[in-house]
């Protein structure tokens, strides 16, 4: 299921109720200074989080309105005058310090034998050497990561990666 910018903000109305929204400019300026408000209510959270997706999607004023405007939040008015004073800020602070995963760029990997060790059943065994190439967030050069495993490891790896693809598949389906 997509994310849905209207859905969170109609989520975080229903939360809100009819609380003082006037404390939402104090949210969005802790959001880009040192100074951020204590934690609050929930719907203090649904406000950020709808403050930095809009930056994230780089959201106009006028767009960032019709989604407030589509789900009748009783705070369109504050958000919008905080999103207008902090909206340019927080993009660039988004884009300093990214907001998308790290990029797997390659896999290496190549088939080696183990030539010393204190347990001699061990040597000649085969092991295999990775490599894994990520280009990180706002990055134009990868960054690598080697590694070396046995063919047991190698076996323990290939499970966790199943795993973790299953999940992805069931999440997916929902």
């Amino acid at each position: 299921m997509p994310f849905s910018l209207t859905k969170l903000i109609e989520d975080c109305a229903r939360e809100a109720g009819n609380e003082d929204f006037n404390v939402i400019d104090e949210i969005c300026s802790g959001m880009v200074s040192a100074h951020a408000l204590a934690r609050g209510p929930i719907w203090h959270g649904m406000i950020r989080k709808i403050i930095a997706e809009a930056a994230r999607a780089r959201l106009s004023s006028e767009q960032l309105k019709s989604h407030l405007n589509a789900a009748n939040a009783p705070f369109t008015d504050k958000l919008m005058e905080a999103y207008e004073k902090y909206g340019e800020d927080m993009t660039k602070a988004l884009e300093r310090i990214g907001y998308r995963y790290p990029s797997l760029t390659e896999t290496q990997w190549k088939v080696s034998g183990l030539m010393e060790s204190n347990n001699e059943k061990r040597i000649k065994a085969p092991l295999v050497e990775m490599t894994l190439k990520a280009l990180p967030t706002g990055g134009d050069k990868s960054d690598e990561f080697n590694f070396v495993c046995t063919k047991d490891e190698l076996l323990e790896l290939q499970n966790v990666v199943r795993e973790a693809e299953n999940m992805l598949a069931k999440l997916v389906q929902k």
